[in-house]
């Protein structure tokens, strides 16, 4: 059964939902780190099932300057889940909607070098779809001057203008209502057609091939959650997704991710043709204007 506590009124235009359940040390570790940003509001949905779970999402971190409200009970399944933070946040009426997992912890000053991506990405010509604190080595599409153009930021720390997320869930995929898994050759090809870049191999990748986990000639065969698909759909709009270097964020439970959080400011590659990526992308996003208005 799901119960509400109500702790303090909705007051900025950010609002952020964040998911636990039990893995009590985790969210004793990170989500202050959230709840203490001034500039955004939380809505912590919890679907522990210990006891101890439970007793800590009722009880603890309700003390912190972000926190609006907290969801217990919330135990439909991760994507049920998601979609419940979604309609919660878009129903108080926010501007830009924020979703993070407890296992990310955020450093000092997160959110505002975050959010100046936005603006800091259009100065740059871009069309910015996401933003998020975390930014891992190999994931980096495109190094910039202390950000990076990211192939993949994830579900588990971003943020988006709510017309953005409405992109992102009226895509045929169905890649931000259900979970759809989607093959690295088809999201390699992808980025490719759109932007001429060549999308990243990332760790687990390596380690699989490493481990003799593909047949030879298979790697690409690879099958990503649905969320590696959201950039795909950013990018038939002409919008990137962004991170800040060094990042902001860092996951403390994946063995082996934290080793690749990029820890320096990145510089732009004066060899990288960064007149053709924003043309193309600004291309693409003429095409749906187009579409739309026809």
């Amino acid at each position: 059964m799901d119960h509400l506590f109500r702790i303090r009124a909705p007051k900025n235009k950010v609002g952020f939902m964040t998911r636990s359940m039990d893995r009590v040390e985790l969210s004793r570790k990170t989500l202050p780190s959230l709840f203490n940003e001034k500039d955004i509001d939380v809505y912590w949905l919890d679907g522990s099932r210990t006891e101890e779970g439970k007793a800590f999402a009722a009880t603890e971190l309700q003390d912190y300057p972000g926190l609006c409200e907290v969801h217990t009970g919330i135990n439909y399944g991760s994507m049920r889940s998601y979609l419940y933070g979604v309609r919660i946040l878009i129903e108080r009426g926010y501007e830009y909607l924020g979703f993070h997992e407890n296992d990310v912890e955020l450093l000092p000053g997160w959110f505002q070098t975050t959010f100046n991506l936005f603006q800091r990405g259009t100065q740059d010509g871009l069309n910015v779809g996401t933003v998020s604190p975390r930014c891992i080595a190999d994931r980096v599409l495109v190094p910039r001057d202390g950000y990076s153009v990211m192939g993949n930021v994830g579900a588990g720390m971003v943020m988006m203008h709510k017309d953005v997320f409405l992109k992102l869930a009226n895509d045929e995929s169905r890649a931000a209502l259900d979970n759809p898994q989607f093959k690295m050759s088809d999201i390699r090809q992808a980025f490719l057609d759109l932007t001429g870049t060549i999308y990243p191999v990332n760790w687990r990748m390596k380690r699989d091939l490493e481990g003799g986990e593909f047949a030879p000639g298979t790697a690409l065969d690879w099958m990503y959650s649905n969320d590696w698909w959201w950039e795909v759909i950013l990018l038939k709009f002409g919008m990137v997704a962004l991170a800040p270097t060094p990042s902001m964020a860092h996951n403390i439970d994946e063995e082996g991710l934290n080793e690749l959080v990029v820890k320096q400011s990145t510089s732009a590659d004066a060899n990288f043709d960064w007149a053709n990526f924003t043309g193309r992308l600004n291309q693409q996003a003429t095409k749906q204007a187009e579409r739309k208005t026809a």
